[in-house]
């Protein structure tokens, strides 16, 4: 039988002797408990949400978990915060809109 290399995993507080006990206890297969743990992202496993972790955002000193919470403290879109981001100035978000007005004339 081969050696378990994957023991005394840690998930969320609670350890666990090894991925099939881990397994069990969340709901998920024993491959899904492996591949996070190879991944470094146990803290994930078995909560139903895959993909990317959220990214924390910074605007104008306050920071929030994602876009989505920065986009309704602010009343705009979660494209809108991730354009400002993409674009270098997240602190714009929010603020009154800067429109071109007409050229004086000479």
């Amino acid at each position: 039988m081969a050696t378990r290399v994957h023991t005394d995993l840690t998930i969320r507080g609670t350890t666990y002797p090894d991925a099939a006990s881990a397994a069990r206890a969340l709901g998920v297969t024993p491959e899904a408990i492996r591949s996070a743990a190879r991944k470094g992202r146990l803290d994930r496993v078995g909560t139903g949400r895959k993909g990317l972790a959220p990214m924390p955002v910074r605007i104008r000193g306050e920071v929030f978990t994602d876009a989505h919470a920065a986009a309704a403290r602010f009343g705009v879109t979660p494209q809108a915060v991730w354009r400002a981001l993409a674009d270098g100035d997240p602190d714009r978000i929010g603020r009154p809109q800067r429109r071109p007005g007409r050229a004086p004339k000479p």
